[in-house]
């Protein structure tokens, strides 16, 4: 995943969150720029998950790393 969105911390990797709501199962390949929630899934990957991760289960052969979320004030 790529493009000016994700490039950096402070525009986009901290500010988006990948929310996979159905799968049971999810492999990653490719670096994940971003939060992962994936509350049913077992998750297998062998890349580096930059941010967040919320899963049932994870088996990672590289590491998760930052940028914690942002969340935008509401007021």
């Amino acid at each position: 995943m790529v493009g000016t969105w994700l490039s950096t911390v402070i525009t986009g990797q901290s500010h988006t969150i990948w929310n996979f709501y159905q799968p049971t199962t999810i492999s990653l390949t490719r670096n994940l720029m971003g939060a992962l929630l994936a509350p049913y899934a077992s998750v297998t990957a062998y890349v580096n998950i930059n941010g967040a991760t919320a899963v049932q289960s994870l088996n990672i052969n590289a590491e998760v790393c930052n940028p914690p979320i942002i969340i935008p004030s509401c007021v």
